[in-house]
């Protein structure tokens, strides 16, 4: 789903596999305890980035809206719906990139010890990036929202609602009030 997300979790996360004989910190099992949001289950947990992404995904792919946005939309709000799909894409490619190069030096490194170094000094960059792209994605939500008819409005939000029933995320349960930023 989110290749920045994936990143920073890849950051953070400890190893959560256990090789023989190896026993858990029972303090850092709790930590590493995965979680999976359900959207048929649990709509509300999914963040609103994360719908709005997966929305603008959508569009961008099909190069159109879909059929329930494209019957009451004019021309103009489906060029524009379009045209913000392609803008939230090449932002979050551009995110995507700066969070990317700050991998390298981690996979590079191979002293355990300066990598964890490294994680802890890199880690807040990491976040920052995410948290940015994230909220460029909510900031063209409420720009494309307030240039459509109320009509329009309507149907793009109740088919991004729906589209939560569609998605699933798995993370650690540590990150999720992290996960869930900006709300």
């Amino acid at each position: 789903m989110s290749g920045i997300c994936v990143l920073t979790l890849w950051l953070a996360c400890p190893a959560l596999v256990h090789g023989p004989g190896q026993q858990a910190n029972t303090s850092a099992a709790a930590d590493n305890e995965i979680i999976t949001i359900d959207g048929r289950k649990n709509p509300e947990l999914i963040p609103q980035w994360a719908a709005w992404r997966s929305a603008f995904n959508v569009i961008r792919g099909a190069h159109d809206v879909p059929t329930a946005v494209y019957i009451v939309a004019t021309r103009e709000e489906r060029a524009l719906l379009v045209k913000d799909a392609e803008t939230d894409a090449g932002f979050y490619k551009e995110c995507e990139s700066r969070a990317l190069k700050l991998r390298d030096p981690v996979v590079n490194e191979p002293n355990d010890t300066k990598r964890a170094a490294l994680i802890a000094r890199l880690q807040p960059r990491a976040d920052a990036i995410e948290l940015e792209c994230r909220q460029h994605t909510l900031d063209l939500r409420n720009q494309v929202l307030q240039a459509l008819s109320s009509a329009t409005q309507s149907a793009v939000r109740n088919w991004v609602e729906a589209g939560k029933s569609g998605m699933q995320i798995t993370l650690r349960k540590a990150d999720l009030k992290r996960y869930r930023l900006p709300e």
